[in-house]
């Protein structure tokens, strides 16, 4: 069964540290914590638990445990320069009984050029993952200013908010958010500032 307490949605972390949770927690509204994400931006507002599991074990013992599971918005997993492929591809290919909506791969800038990581390019093609730089290069920062992007985890927090959370409160005016957009879409584009491309609003509030 769902444990006590568990939310009703989730952002569920596979992290052996601290470094994703403690990030988020920096980038989110006064009223987060490092087991609640408060979402408040001009389109809705919604509270996201957040889970976080040491490593695929213990997620899957978790979730072989629970009767009835939150949704699970996004499946973050920090991407380790020692990591496996085989280690990787396991977790990944596990979201087919997980069924988050997104993944998420966080790692150093040392491991976007590690062999490991040019091994599971195809998988992360596959499943449409976006992979977010904990430290980005003066290079990365500089492309993704150009962009307009956001980088390292704020752009994770941002993304987080495209998800088509179940239980959110519209913001007055907002007819349709999700109507057309998947998080699967938003996270294969590039861009940090698109709400509006996917949100439709009543005449009397533009």
């Amino acid at each position: 069964m769902q444990a006590e307490g568990t939310p009703s949605q989730v952002v569920v972390v596979v992290e052996s540290g601290t470094s994703i949770i403690d990030g988020l927690e920096s980038c989110a509204t006064a009223s987060s914590s490092r087991d609640l994400l408060a979402f408040d931006n001009k389109y809705f507002k919604c509270e996201v638990g957040v889970l976080q599991f040491s490593d695929g074990a213990a997620l899957r013992d978790w979730f072989g445990a629970t009767n009835q599971s939150p949704f699970i918005g996004a499946l973050v997993i920090r991407f380790g320069e020692n990591d496996s492929v085989a280690h990787i591809q396991e977790l990944i290919n596990a979201n087919c009984f997980y069924d988050a909506e997104q993944i998420y791969l966080v790692m150093d800038a040392a491991t976007t050029i590690s062999p490991v990581f040019q091994q599971i390019t195809g998988i992360i093609n596959q499943h449409c993952i976006e992979t977010i730089v904990l430290d980005p290069t003066e290079e990365m920062i500089e492309e993704a200013e150009e962009n307009g992007e956001k980088y390292g985890l704020p752009r994770l927090y941002e993304a987080l908010q495209i998800i088509e959370w179940p239980a959110k409160t519209l913001k007055r005016g907002v007819t349709n958010w999700g109507a057309q957009a998947s998080s699967t879409q938003f996270s294969c584009r590039k861009g940090a500032d698109e709400f509006g491309d996917w949100v439709r609003f009543t005449e009397d509030d533009e």
